[in-house]
Formats: structure tokens, sequence, C-alpha cells
């Protein structure tokens, strides 16, 4: 059964739903650098120059930390889905409810 709303309602929820869109926005793009995609970034680039300079060593250095940088950040996107994961069927890491 349909029950209408008043226009006044519309209005609220969709100030509620913007506030939660912004609120989101703002903690993932701080989030990305909490988690280590910076870092990535920084080891990425330091590889790309170290090629163009076409220093061996230096790209063998810069290649090994990017893939110390991927791991790292591999690591902590499994632990926020895993998170996430619990979130979802609403259980926590120990079994507890």
């Amino acid at each position: 059964m349909y029950t209408p709303v008043a226009a006044g309602d519309y209005i609220e929820r969709w100030k509620l739903l913007d506030l939660s869109i912004q609120n989101i926005m703002k903690y993932s793009l701080a989030a990305k650098n909490a988690i280590g995609g910076h870092r990535m970034a920084l080891a990425c680039r330091e590889l790309r120059y170290a090629c163009e300079d076409k220093d061996k060593d230096r790209c063998l250095a810069a290649f090994v930390k990017t893939g110390d940088e991927y791991q790292i950040l591999k690591e902590k996107f499994n632990i926020i889905l895993q998170m996430e994961r619990a979130m979802i069927y609403g259980k926590s890491k120990t079994g507890r409810q």
C-alpha cells in the first residue's frame, strides 16, 4: 500500500543523503593516503624515472620498492575487504555477533 509522503520529508531525506555522500567522499579521499596508495604512487614514479634515466641499479631498487609497496597495499585492502564482509554478514573476526 502506498502512503503519500510530504514534499518536506523528501527534501530532508535528500539533505541527509547529500551529507552522507559528502562524508563518504571526504573519508575515502583521506583513506587512500592512510592505506598507502600515495606511497605506491611514489614508488611507481621513482621506477618510471629510473627507467627513463636508464639506470639499471636504480631500476632494480625501484622495482623492488614498488613490489614491496604493492604487497603492503594489497594486505591493507584485504583487511578492509574482510571488515566489509564482516559488516555485511554481521560477524566479527572472533565469531561473535
